[in-house]
């Protein structure tokens, strides 16, 4: 069909909009003129450049709104025709006057379509140039004025760094962070239902409008908003759960080039901010945005420190360190910890050292020191009940070290003297003697005559024999061993080991050397023989047997309480508070 009158288009006319114009130019309903020639406009070479605009923007999917006119009431009556900027989805505002565009009638409330009678009208009559409107966000106003120039292929510096990607890459940008930011969190953020309608878009254009005007810290506000709605749900701190469908759109939707800024920019993000799981197996993230990450998993700042994670845990615990818990779905917990606080410490000296450390400084197995720390140490500390976790100050070992350095070297064969690492193994000295004297040599009371040649820390010190004897824990003196106390009560040792095991005889624990036996006191032998009696000694107290005595006090009700029947002992033991009731008795 040929065109009988065809107007001249302005340059920022828009192609739906001249065909409108056209259509009543020649008084024909548009639906003739949408499907008409229009290829004559090409071979003029003042109408080429427009054509082949427009050409090229029909081609384009999703950047155009078709269904709907968009119109500004005021632009259009003072120019008589729709701008390009009128047509181009997600630009909400006019780019001339800054007012929000119209798609629908402000009268009948019908939606405004193309195929209507009249150019300026609606079919309900209303004039188009008359309906009301109001000045839109000078954020929105930007983004509309941006996308014009884009359409029109002419230069911009509104927003610089949109400054580069076309038409088509901004629409899809403004979807991505207009769906995300706007609380649409569908995954398919490419297909938003409606979104040609002003109802649904400027919802859109807003969002990201605000966060491109702002850039980058609109966009950090946002990406932070993210991660605060992930905390409201539960996440298993993994970057898809936390920040959504917008994760995969960065760098499934927008993998171009021209977006690498915005790449970055969320990076940047990531490396400050993100305190969740972060692998080398995530293949999206550069190895150089891990390696500046502010937050490290907790085996990374124990390998850097060089301590176990019981000790990086105290270090949080006791607030050196700054952490954040993250408990995954499955019940799984992990740490993370700030990088600033792991370099400071590492450039530091860490003020403890652990309890292998000082085993392997001063000389004594772990076992003996854990149990000698209490006493000998008052600084060391205990971060757990479990096991021996033991974290020890490290100025404490360097004061040994310092010591033993400057004595000389001795010959451990002398009579006179001896070493700690042979009371650590042999005895004489129990485990308080040996604390005791490990005390006095740190307070200056007792001093040390100089070192053995092959061995380390306090085990190599050397002390003269008369400070060992003076009292320093020497057990001798005051306990005896079992089979010592069963010859002094008159029995054999399996008795006295039952009389113990029982608890009727007190014993104590004593290091002999490299294991620990019973030790049975004076004052415990006395306690016994004072509260308690043998059967045996009865009997011949009365010249009976032993059955006999014993079937006796048993019609008169008196139990024994230790026996082969209580306790499996050999020998029969009543409480002598009990042998009252048989008053044909005498003790």
């Amino acid at each position: 069909m040929s065109i009988l009158l065809l107007p001249m288009p302005a340059q920022d006319e828009g192609f739906s909009g001249f065909k409108m114009r056209v259509a009543e130019a020649n008084l024909l309903p548009y639906a003739w003129i949408d499907g008409a020639d229009l290829r004559q406009l090409e071979d003029e070479a003042e109408t080429r450049e427009i054509y082949l605009r427009w050409t090229d923007l029909m081609s384009t999917p999703a950047v155009c709104v078709q269904r709907r006119t968009r119109w500004c009431p005021g632009c259009l009556g003072r120019t008589g025709y729709f701008r390009l900027g009128w047509e181009l989805l997600f630009a909400d505002a006019c780019p001339a006057c800054g007012h929000w565009l119209l798609d629908k009638c402000c009268d009948c409330g019908e939606p405004m379509t193309w195929r209507r009678d009249a150019f300026a009208r609606c079919n309900c009559g209303s004039n188009l140039c008359e309906q009301p409107s109001a000045a839109a966000p000078s954020a929105v106003i930007s983004l509309s004025q941006t996308m014009e120039h884009m359409a029109l292929g002419s230069a911009h510096n509104i927003w610089p760094h949109l400054v580069g990607i076309t038409l088509a890459q901004c629409t899809r940008l403004v979807r991505v962070l207009g769906a995300y930011g706007s609380g649409r969190n569908q995954r398919a953020t490419l297909k938003i239902a409606a979104a040609d309608t002003l109802d649904v878009s400027w919802t859109i254009s807003s969002m990201a409008a605000e966060i491109l005007a702002n850039w980058p810290n609109g966009f950090h506000t946002f990406l932070a908003a993210q991660s605060t709605d992930a905390e409201g749900r539960r996440s298993d701190g993994k970057m898809p759960s936390v920040f959504g469908g917008f994760y995969r759109a960065l760098y499934k939707v927008l993998p171009d080039a021209e977006f690498g800024w915005m790449r970055r920019a969320f990076e940047d993000h990531i490396t400050e901010h993100w305190s969740g799981a972060a692998g080398r197996r995530n293949r999206r993230l550069p190895a150089s945005v891990l390696s500046r990450m502010a937050w490290l998993p907790s085996s990374e700042a124990t390998s850097q420190l060089g301590i176990s994670k019981r000790r990086l845990v105290h270090l949080i615990d006791t607030g050196i360190l700054q952490a954040r818990q993250r408990l995954t779905a499955s019940g799984r917990e992990f740490w993370m910890v700030r990088r600033d606080d792991v370099e400071a410490l590492s450039r530091t000296e860490i003020g403890e050292v652990s309890l292998i450390e000082a085993s392997a400084q001063l000389g004594i197995k772990r076992q003996r020191l854990s149990r000698l720390l209490p006493r000998i140490c008052p600084g060391a500390n205990k971060v757990t009940l479990q096991g021996t976790p033991w974290l020890i100050p490290k100025s404490w070992v360097q004061g040994w070290n310092a010591l033993i350095t400057g004595l000389p070297v001795l010959d451990e064969q002398l009579t006179d003297v001896v070493s700690l690492d042979h009371l650590l193994r042999y005895g004489p000295l129990d485990e308080v003697g040996v604390a005791r004297l490990i005390t006095d040599i740190s307070s200056g009371q007792v001093r040390p005559v100089g070192r053995c040649e092959g061995l380390v820390g306090i085990a190599s010190l050397v002390v003269k024999r008369q400070e060992v004897e003076g009292g320093n824990g020497q057990p001798g003196h005051e306990l005896m061993t079992v089979s010592a106390a069963a010859e002094s009560l008159g029995v054999k040792q399996e008795v006295a080991y039952a009389l113990v095991r029982l608890g009727l005889l007190e014993s104590e624990l004593v290091q002999a050397g490299r294991r620990q036996a019973q030790g049975i006191s004076t004052s415990a032998v006395l306690a016994f023989r004072s509260s308690y009696v043998l059967a045996a000694e009865l009997a011949r107290g009365c010249g009976r047997s032993s059955r006999a005595l014993i079937e006796a006090l048993a019609s008169d009700g008196v139990e024994p309480v230790a026996g082969p029947a209580q306790g499996t002992c050999r020998q029969v033991v009543y409480r002598r508070a009990d042998l009252v009731r048989a008053n044909w008795l005498t003790i």
